[in-house]
């Protein structure tokens, strides 16, 4: 209350003296003076009369008064001159009065003058140092209170701050921290006072759990090199900007944050406070990951679209491959004579057929290549049952042709990471191949072993799986 008090008249004042221009203040002021002046040199002619007529004579004393208040009211140099004019006037004054000069000198009126004079001096000289201390003092006054309206509106820059702010004194102790940073960290004014800016930092290795919602991991690295490197530079230049660090909140929890720091020093050179300016870059670490993790997930949906048309497309073009070896055979006779009727029929469904696969195969074409030439879509498969698969679609073919198909497999084979459409693909070729140059007949083999090393009869054996992947 008493503040607002005093900013009030203190406005009132500037706007009182803003309304009042400053010669007139001026003019105001000499006017009162000279009144004043004027009022005591009629008390120094009543009081010169009234001595006369008491002793017959003019007392030189009469003459105090108005020097004594040119003194008090002008200072040292129109006190002195006002001292210096009393014996003249009091001369006239007495010659006036009928008074001789030796009448006036003696009594002690030359004594009496110099003292007054003297006392023009003195009143003087007192009423400038009385004016000189009441400037500084207000001069004083009004820097302390500039001084401390800029601390207030500096200290509510500060806590008004969205940015967290800290102020240590040299020993790195906290001494002002504002709300922004109370609140980044979890804790009460009075909890956080007196503890060092290192005791709300991380302190040994190991892995933490982030406000950001992840784990990071703390290495040596961190504190041997990192940290070091970054205090050797801020206690050599007495500052650092963009310093990635880490703050400890109460709950526990580690706050990735950047730094800018800098610090004050005295005359000596000696630093007397460090102040620091830190962004919680929680939200924006919290962004990146969503967008990296919206990434993934955006390959990882293509990925499966990939897949998808992978093994689809596979579903289509075996089953097409299959019906169109029968139709082959048909219209090359193997199953006996056809009519011409049934002939343009069979070699529409085949030219049809054929077609369909050609799209088909074109649809893989462009899924693979989508995908990625060096792109591996590895899956876990058992790999008996995968190759059986394949062999099993050409059951009716060997039938057809009079070949037998033998299919050996090792017991307990593990599971392999294999890329199911290159390995079909492969597989299909494999089988194509066999097909196209076994006679009649013959004999097709596939066996699948664990084992590094065995002997191949090219004859025999047309695929052979390993620990090491699919060697034909």
């Amino acid at each position: 209350m008493e503040s607002n008090q005093n900013k009030s008249s203190k406005s009132c004042q500037i706007d009182s003296e803003i309304k009042i221009p400053l010669s007139r203040r001026l003019t105001r002021s000499l006017r009162h003076k000279l009144a004043i002046v004027f009022l005591s040199v009629l008390i120094y002619l009543v009081s010169f009369i009234s001595i006369s007529y008491m002793y017959g004579k003019g007392g030189p004393t009469a003459a105090f008064f108005p020097v004594v208040v040119v003194g008090w009211l002008f200072g040292f140099l129109p006190g002195l001159f006002a001292g210096l004019l009393a014996l003249p006037v009091n001369l006239l004054t007495g010659f006036l009065m009928g008074a001789s000069l030796s009448e006036q000198l003696e009594g002690g009126g030359i004594s009496g003058i110099v003292v007054i004079m003297l006392m023009g001096m003195v009143v003087g000289r007192y009423r400038d140092l009385t004016l000189r201390l009441k400037k500084e003092l207000t001069e004083r006054h009004r820097a302390e209170s500039d001084l401390t309206e800029s601390k207030e509106q500096l200290d509510k820059l500060i806590d008004t701050s969205l940015d967290p702010i800290v102020i240590t004194d040299e020993n790195s102790v906290i001494v002002r921290p504002n709300r922004a940073f109370l609140e980044m960290v979890e804790y009460d004014q009075n909890e956080i006072l007196g503890l060092t800016i290192y005791d709300l930092g991380v302190k040994t290795e190991g892995s933490y759990e982030s406000t950001t919602g992840e784990t990071i991991k703390i290495t040596s690295q961190y504190f041997e090199t990192d940290l070091l490197s970054a205090q050797e530079k801020l206690y050599r230049d007495g500052k650092i900007s963009n310093w990635q660090n880490y703050f400890i909140n109460k709950s526990g929890k580690v706050i990735p944050v950047t730094q800018n720091i800098v610090f004050s020093y005295n005359e000596k050179n000696e630093c007397i406070s460090k102040f620091g300016i830190i962004h919680d870059v929680t939200e924006q670490r919290k962004t990146e990951l969503e967008l990296v993790a919206s990434r993934e997930a955006a390959v990882e949906a293509n990925n499966f679209r990939s897949r998808f048309f992978t093994n689809i497309t596979h579903e289509f073009r075996t089953p097409l491959t299959l019906a169109t070896g029968p139709v082959e055979e048909i219209l090359r006779g193997e199953s006996g004579e056809i009519s011409l009727e049934i002939r343009q029929q069979l070699e529409v469904v085949l030219k049809s057929s054929r077609q369909l696969l050609r799209l088909v195969n074109q649809l893989l074409d462009f899924s693979m290549l989508e995908a990625g030439a060096e792109n591996v879509i590895l899956e876990n498969k058992n790999i008996v049952q995968f190759v059986s698969a394949v062999m099993d679609s050409f059951s009716l073919a060997a039938k057809k042709k009079n070949i037998r198909l033998d299919f050996n497999a090792a017991e307990n084979m593990p599971v392999y990471a294999v890329d199911s459409g290159k390995l079909e693909k492969i597989l299909y070729n494999l089988f194509g191949n066999a097909f196209k140059y076994t006679p009649k007949g013959g004999t097709i083999s596939v066996a699948i072993t664990d084992e590094e090393s065995f002997t191949l009869d090219p004859e025999e054996t047309l695929v052979t799986a390993v620990a090491e992947g699919m060697v034909p």
